[in-house]
């Protein structure tokens, strides 16, 4: 978090690794529904969630991950994207 505001999400994948998304401008925590939309900048696997300095880090490589893993984060992705 960055002066009160979250600028990536992630979600656990098998492996014990993290699939970390990026966010622009970044969820104000206590703004609830009245934040912006979110641009999606980076989509990355990790070792850990949502490392700010996430250049820097171990990246791992999306094939990597099995098919379903990887269908079922397309599907997240569709849905938290819009039309």
């Amino acid at each position: 978090m960055d002066n009160g505001t979250e600028r990536w999400i992630s979600r656990p994948v098998p492996g014990g690794l993290h699939l970390v998304i990026e966010l622009d401008p970044g969820i104000q925590v206590g703004y609830g529904d009245d934040n912006e939309d979110q641009v999606l900048r980076t989509i990355w696997v990790a070792d850990e969630p949502g490392d700010p300095d996430w250049r820097t880090v171990s990246q791992h490589r999306f094939a990597e991950l099995d098919e379903v893993t990887a269908s079922e984060i397309i599907a997240d992705l569709e849905s938290i994207t819009a039309p």
